[in-house]
This record gives C-alpha cells, structure tokens and sequence, in this order.
C-alpha cells in the first residue's frame, strides 16, 4: 500500500466502525465531482471551495497540514494575516458543509458508492467505501453522518433586492445575507443553505416554490434594501413552503448616515435571527403545532427539540412528560447529535432545580453534559447547562464565567439571555442581569411569563412590593411552585391576607408538604439563605411558616 492509500485508509479506521480498505483517489475525485454538481452545493461557493480543498489537500499527502489557517487562505479567501482565535468563520462553514453532506447523503446522494465526511471538531476529510458500510455487522450498518443533524427545517436564504441609489451596491446587501447565514448557523438545529447567487442583477427568484422544492426547503427567507435620501430601509420576510405564505415580516430602518451602514446590518441580522431561531422564535412556534400532532421516525430528533421548546414556553406536567419521552428516545435513535444531549440534560436539571428530584440526576446531567461537549465543544447549551450545574452548588463566580463563555458562542440566543437574567438576579447580580434582559428583549420580543422574576425581585428587594406584586402576577406560569409562591409572599407583606392565602392555597396544591420541605426546594432554585428567608417573611404573613 502507497503512502498517499495508507493515509486514506487510515481516515477510515479513524473511525473506528468501517475496516481499512484503500479507495482509489480516481474514484473520490469522482465522488466528490458529484457532490460539487449537487443542489446543495453548486451554489455555495464556500462551502463547494471549502470541500475541494481539503479533498484535494488529503489526495495530495498534506493532510496534516489542513488546519484553520490553511482553510481560510487556501479555501475561502482570506488574507495572510488571518487569525482563527479572533474570526470563527472556518469553524462556522465547516458546520454548515457537515449538515449539507448530511443531506446530500440522505436525498441526492443516497447510492453513491462513496462516503465522504467531515468529523466533528476537525476539518481533514474521511472516505468510506459503502460496500465496506453494507459488509458491516447488523448493528453497525448505521453510517455515522445518519447521527450528525436532526431533521430540523432547511431554510433558503435568497440573494435581497437592492435599491440604492448607486449603481453596483449589490455588495452591500450581499455582504449582509452572508451575514445572515453565518449568524444563523450558530443554530444547529437548522440547515442553511445560501445565500444563492443573484442572477442577471436582481434576485430572479420569483418562484418561491420551485426554489423551495428544488432545495427540499420549509422556509425561504428574502428581502430588500432600499434608499431614500440618507435614509435605509431594510424588509425582510420569510415564508412557509407548506402554507405558500409569508409568516413574518419587518422593516428595519436606519436614520443615520450610510457610514453607519455596517452597525445597522449588524443591528438588523441579530434580531432577524433571534426572532426567527432559538426556542421562542418564529419558526419554532410555527413547527410546534404540526410535531405535536404527528411525530414520526425520520422527524423524531427535530421533533424532540420542538417539544423541548414548548415545554419551556408553557411549562405544564403534560409538556414536561412529552418532553422527556421524546428526547430520551431521540437519545437513543441518534446518540452522538450533541443538542438533543444538552436539552435531556436541561430538563433533568429542571427536574432537580424545580421540583425536588433526588440529588443522583445531577450526576446524570453531568454525565449528559460532558458527552456533549465531549462531541461538539462549541455546543452552547451544553456549556450553558454545565454553567447551570456551578449554580447549584454555590460557586458563583464560577457559575458566571461559565455563563459568559456560553452566551459568547451565539450572543443572539435569547433564550440564554433571558435565563441568564434570572440566575444573574438571583445571585444579586441586578445590573449585569438587567443588561442581559434588556438584550434579550431587544432581539426577540417574543418572551415567556418567568421573565418576570427578575423585576419581580429587585422590586420585592427594595420594598417595593406594589410594584413586585405587579410583576408576579405577570409571571404566570401556574405549574410551577415559584408562580404561586412569589405571589403568596408579595400578598403578605402587602398585608392583604386573603389574597395571600389563595396564592398559599395554590402552592400547597402542587407541594403538600412544602411547610415541611419548602426551604429545601426554594434554596435550590434561589441559591442562598438570605434569598429564602425573604421569601419566607412573606410566606408567614399570608398565612405559611416554614420549617
């Protein structure tokens, strides 16, 4: 066996699953031929350039030499003086090509002979040969690209109209659906593809469900960017191939100059794409009602993230039980998809944070949690779940680096804002929770009742009790002990007593023996004594003294 054979056959047994057989370079150059002219790549130059060159880079024996660096100047363009640690972009389109082979090998190119992958946290390329797949033992048959993505939704992002005054300012708009699709890609749980090219000038795609079948696309995201006087106007919409409808629409404007240009793009893709993804965007709420009436095999993981999602928004018994049975099976249908991990995760930990599991789950989050980020270090709601897990054991200086880092993987995920708003006030931590609020409310006014609880509590803190009591009626989320109980203890420093014993009434509804075990369950979700024992003040004066 030659040294450049050797060297693809070892990207192979790298695997660990497929036996060590050389496969001619002919017949990948061939294979990956196919994949360039297939509909998901022959309009992504980025993506089709970065494949060739780490293909090509393998064949030719450099394939230790396939770094960040080499990608981004050899591939995608950039200058010399590139620096992987400042600008992520070779990481995010190395993510984008991994879900768009996924779906090249599962619509397109589902006989092809050849398999080639992109793992997990490296950019050198793996082949396989699918006889080598197909002469495996029965429970290994299962080719490891069938595990790298959910059957979440493919969006398409069309090339926007530009209106500018100026002639060839194409760039500009350009630049942005770029943009776009880069910050969307902080997003697993989506396939991305585009921004396709412009034709003759203009977008020339005018037929939204040719384009949408073409790609196998839910949603087609467009827009336009127009001029008047030194004023911008950027509209956007995205519509749903399944109604043929738009479901969301915005305009944007920006009153400045138009060298303040690159602010306002920067401005308008974060909240186009924290509105639209994330667990309380657009898209999500959209598929929501159609997983929950049907789930089947192939659309089980994406419809595990749904049903986690609603959960989340709506935090019921039924919610939590569909939730918790639809990602443990997805767990075991795709055991190395890293966000399913995260969420199963999140959830044992709510059931341990909220309503008073044994102490043992949280050694099953750990475990949950560092095979996520064992599979993908940069998945987000693993490390926000780990961040989670420095809370509850007290360490908070920890818990907030841990945080920080989390929320710096995707700084447009509201959700985390949003949570980590909460944990943040808790902790005593109001100003850098406001700050986190306020983002959060910025990108997507789309908002669950337990964001309540931050106002709730600097109000409740200051004595402000009107004002808190206002807040928790807001909060509004029955089904869970804190709803009742913050309302309990506002109605009794209010001194309105018969108020206090309906909410009191309420919360002994769901915890019988909260007189008895309360101060455990508050401590673990309001992490000190002092935060309990304010509560508590107000639990007694509508009428329930606590162990």
């Amino acid at each position: 066996m030659n040294s450049l054979n050797t060297e693809i056959a070892t990207s192979v047994e790298g695997n660990g699953r497929f036996s060590a057989k050389p496969i001619p370079p002919d017949a990948i150059r061939e294979q990956l031929a196919r994949i360039l002219a297939a509909s998901g790549f022959v309009n992504a130059g980025q993506l089709s350039r970065f494949l060739r060159f780490v293909v090509g880079e393998t064949l030719n024996g450099r394939a230790k030499k396939i770094k960040q660096y080499t990608v981004a100047v050899g591939a995608l363009g950039h200058k010399t003086d590139f620096d992987p640690q400042i600008d992520p972009i070779v990481r995010i389109t190395a993510a984008r090509l991994r879900k768009t082979l996924t779906r090249y090998y599962e619509t397109e190119g589902v006989q092809d002979p050849i398999v080639i992958t992109l793992p997990k946290g490296a950019y050198v390329p793996m082949f396989c040969s699918r006889n080598v797949m197909e002469n495996d033992a029965p429970e290994q048959q299962t080719a490891p690209y069938k595990l790298t993505m959910p059957q979440g939704p493919t969006i398409v992002v069309l090339p926007f109209d530009c209106l500018l005054n100026k002639q060839g300012q194409y760039y500009l708009v350009d630049g942005l659906t770029e943009q776009l699709v880069v910050t969307f890609n902080r997003f697993p749980e989506y396939l991305i593809i585009g921004p396709l090219p412009r034709q003759n000038g203009a977008t020339g795609y005018r037929d939204l469900r040719a384009v949408g079948q073409e790609y196998g696309a839910q949603f087609i995201l467009s827009g336009s960017l127009r001029q008047q006087g030194e004023r911008l106007r950027l509209t956007v919409k995205l519509t749903d191939m399944v109604t043929g409808g738009a479901i969301w629409a915005d305009t944007f404007d920006n009153e400045g100059n138009l060298g303040d240009l690159f602010a306002f793009e920067d401005m308008a893709v974060n909240r186009i794409t924290a509105v639209l993804g994330g667990n309380f965007g657009v898209i999500p709420r959209t598929l929501t009602e159609e997983a929950l009436a049907k789930a089947t095999e192939d659309t089980a993981v994406y419809d595990a993230i749904l049903r986690y999602y609603y959960y989340l928004a709506v935090y019921t018994e039924e919610s939590r039980t569909a939730a918790f049975a639809a990602l443990e099976r997805a767990v075991r249908i795709a055991p190395d998809y890293p966000l399913t991990l995260a969420f199963l995760a999140d959830l044992n930990y709510l059931d341990y944070h909220l309503f008073g599991a044994d102490e043992t789950v949280l050694r099953v989050v750990e475990r949950l949690v560092l095979r996520a980020v064992t599979i993908d270090p940069q998945c987000q709601h693993a490390r926000f779940v780990q961040a989670c897990t420095y809370y509850q054991e007290g360490y908070q200086e920890l818990f907030i680096l841990k945080l920080e880092q989390a929320v710096a993987l995707n700084p447009n995920n509201a959700f985390l804002l949003f949570a980590g708003s909460v944990y943040l006030t808790i902790i005593g931590e109001q100003a850098r929770g406001a700050t986190y609020l306020a983002r959060a409310k910025r990108l997507n006014p789309h908002f669950p009742g337990w964001i309540h609880l931050p106002p709730f509590l600097v109000a409740y803190r200051r004595g402000d009790y009107v004002t808190a009591l206002a807040e928790a009626k807001r909060f509004n989320t029955p089904a869970v002990y804190v709803d009742p109980l913050i309302r309990a203890a506002t109605a009794g420093q209010l001194g309105r007593r018969e108020e206090g014993e309906r909410a009191v009434s309420e919360l002994l509804a769901l915890h019988p023996d909260f007189s008895e075990h309360g101060r455990g369950l508050m401590r673990r979700f309001f992490f000190s004594h002092a935060n309990v024992q304010m509560l508590a003040d107000g639990l007694a004066k509508a009428g329930l003294q606590l162990g």
